[in-house]
């Protein structure tokens, strides 16, 4: 009787030692008001122990900027890559509470209102405007979804127009890269029809 005892008491302490490892691991950061989410905390808690060992980048807040799209989550590339489970690379997926806590921040980052310029008015305006619309759907509907993951420069205008010369784009290197399906290197190659409105921007400049 006395062995069973001791048995059942010894079966009870190894539980409560180990009791809530997993869930304390899940929601140690859940507590984090999302109105107050800084930087500093997602570099401390989630950046540096899962991403700096391969991104160099994470620690600044201006280079992370680039790759999300301020107050939409979803749209956000860095967000997408973290949510899927494809990064960190290599390493355990972010736990969910560590995924609500990066979501939060991006929601509550406030994109600064652009400062617009007095009306001009200039004889070929109408021509500026049709090719300002199509740089901004290039960048809009192929570079920052297929491309900003892994190259910042797809959310910065003139990195783009760096990357191709004006009225020449079979010299481009931009369109030499996704014509070729060198590029987007993770994930399916470019539609035709988005290769040509690669083709049609620069052409058209």
């Amino acid at each position: 009787m006395k062995w069973l005892l001791f048995l059942f008491v010894l079966l009870i302490s190894s539980c409560g030692q180990n009791l809530g490892t997993d869930e304390g691991e899940e929601f140690k950061v859940v507590d984090l008001n999302p109105a107050f989410i800084t930087f500093a905390d997602i570099n401390e808690l989630i950046l540096g122990p899962k991403c700096l060992n391969c991104h160099s980048w994470v620690s600044n807040e201006a280079e992370f900027d680039k790759r999300i799209i301020e107050g939409d989550p979803e749209k956000s590339p860095l967000y997408q890559q973290i949510e899927s489970g494809r990064m960190p690379l290599g390493g355990p997926e972010l736990t969910q509470s560590e995924k609500q806590l990066v979501y939060n921040f991006i929601a509550n980052k406030v994109k600064k209102p652009e400062e617009t310029l007095p009306d001009e008015q200039d004889e070929n305006e109408e021509d500026i405007i049709i090719e300002v619309d199509l740089f901004e759907r290039v960048k809009s509907e192929i570079l920052i979804p297929r491309c900003l993951s892994c190259h910042a420069w797809a959310n910065d205008d003139d990195s783009i127009k760096s990357l191709y010369v004006a009225g020449e784009p079979n010299t481009s290197k931009l369109f030499q890269v996704v014509e070729s399906d060198t590029m987007p290197l993770f994930g399916p190659p470019l539609s035709d029809e988005e290769k040509g409105l690669i083709w049609e921007m620069i052409s058209d400049q």
